[in-house]
């Protein structure tokens, strides 16, 4: 995956369908601001900028999949229950979600399936794509791991999404899990388009066969009116 320098800006107006919006949600300590620093600046440490974690963290990236530059807008989102309401706007305007635990961390682990219920509780209703990946970080630091690829894996089988885990240190799997995510959300679109159009046409013949219907029946009235007043003469 090629990504042209940040400072880089198109005079053309990016399309809408190549921008994509990309939440990463889990616990304070969850690895989040590290991966979002390698995935944009290359660079895992993470800034001394003042930091709510209450609040969100919108960073900007531009990346190539297929020769097609896409904007990638990349939010991260430390988990509070207390603050839950405040989140439902930021899932739902994320085209792709990603759920990050630590290796190191049961804790972070644990409140997985809490923000995977979260996200269907805003995401389901609209009847739109759901793009959910499990990520757990730090995969360099094995000899602290406490949280089992196999049961990371195993949470992911039953949530129905993809698992992957990651290290921002060392650059593994970072890029690969926003291109896989990205194209996991280029078929998604290309399919919700495809099923629109397939609606739009039935629609359209069925409008078409009631207007043939309607026209067939004043025909058959005119006719039957020209009958009557043929034998009235």
């Amino acid at each position: 995956m090629n990504r042209p320098q940040q400072n880089r800006v198109s005079s053309r107006p990016v399309p809408r369908k190549r921008r994509y919006n990309i939440l990463f949600l889990g616990n304070s300590g969850s690895g989040k601001a590290s991966m979002k620093n390698k995935i944009v600046y290359n660079d895992f440490r993470v800034s001394n900028n003042p930091y709510d974690p209450t609040l969100e963290d919108s960073h900007q990236t531009y990346i190539t999949i297929d020769s097609d530059q896409c904007i990638v807008d990349i939010v991260e989102l430390n988990y509070d229950d207390r603050y839950a309401g405040l989140f439902e706007p930021l899932i739902r305007q994320a085209d792709g979600i990603v759920l990050m635990y630590s290796i190191c961390s049961p804790e972070s682990f644990s409140v997985l399936e809490a923000l995977w219920t979260l996200v269907k509780l805003v995401k389901v209703p609209e009847k739109k794509g759901l793009y959910v990946e499990v990520v757990g970080t730090m995969s360099d630091m094995w000899e602290k791991r406490s949280v089992k690829a196999e049961d990371g894996r195993a949470l992911a089988e039953r949530l129905n999404c993809g698992f992957s885990e990651c290290s921002a240190k060392e650059g593994e799997n970072c890029d690969v899990l926003i291109e896989n995510l990205i194209r996991k959300i280029m078929i998604g679109r290309e399919q919700e388009q495809i099923s629109r159009d397939a609606r739009r046409r039935k629609e359209d013949d069925e409008r078409e066969e009631r207007e043939r219907k309607k026209i067939g029946l004043v025909k058959r009235v005119l006719k039957r009116c020209v009958e009557i007043m043929t034998m009235g003469t």
